[in-house]
């Protein structure tokens, strides 16, 4: 089988995961998940979109027993359009938590925006809200950095293109990480595994590739 592909994988057992490359209204570039998008919770799904990709390469042979995921979001305009659904949906959280933040916040404001704006490094919050509006905070930043400031109107998608990206999806020591297998030799996607830990959706979606024959590798193996 010949891919339009990321930088091509040279390590066995990669499983390719399917990208958009996306051009939007007002110049914005990302390239987003194809496959698991759908699967995760909204507050998640910007985890899901990284750098636009300029290195690809055209009509590359993948390797025997490597499992080629085929996109489950039909194009680029759907896999936009869901980006802003969590969007909106992080929006009118926001918008209904902060009036409460607000209050519960007075007495220490300072403490609470110190770890608001060092995304709870080193401390945590002192009330369940916090740490919620802290993590509803933090994905309604992603979204404005990944499609602008104004979520109400879907921007329109100018120009796409359809790529794969290698992964090998490690299980062993009580876990399960992504290694990002486009890199030599393979580095830790940790958004990938930190959402893998933290999105049930993300892990029934993992589940559903079936083991060992979708190219999830246990450690030690070859």
């Amino acid at each position: 089988m010949r891919l339009k592909l990321a930088v091509p994988a040279e390590t066995p057992n990669v499983v390719w995961i399917p990208f958009y490359n996306v051009v939007i209204e007002g110049g914005k570039r990302f390239s987003v998940d194809a496959y698991f998008l759908e699967d995760v919770a909204f507050i998640n799904r910007g985890l899901l979109v990284k750098k636009y990709e300029v290195a690809l390469q055209s009509d590359v042979e993948v390797g025997e027993r490597d499992v080629v995921l085929n996109p489950r979001i039909g194009d680029a305009s759907e896999a936009v359009e869901l980006l802003y659904q969590g969007y909106r949906e992080i929006q009118r959280v926001y918008d209904e938590l902060y009036p409460m933040v607000r209050e519960k916040m007075r007495p220490s404001i300072m403490k609470f925006l110190k770890i608001l704006f060092l995304g709870g490094l080193g401390e945590r919050t002192e009330t369940p809200e916090l740490e919620a509006f802290s993590n509803i905070y933090g994905a309604l930043i992603l979204y404005r950095e990944i499609l602008g400031e104004h979520p109400e109107k879907t921007r329109q998608v100018y120009d796409y293109q359809l790529f794969w990206r290698p992964f090998i999806i490690s299980m062993g020591g009580g876990g399960v990480a992504f290694l990002d297998a486009s890199i030599s030799p393979p580095v830790e996607d940790r958004f990938y595994t930190n959402l893998y830990s933290i999105d049930e959706g993300m892990r029934e979606a993992v589940a559903g590739l079936g083991g060992r024959a979708a190219g999830i590798q246990k450690t030690g193996e070859r």
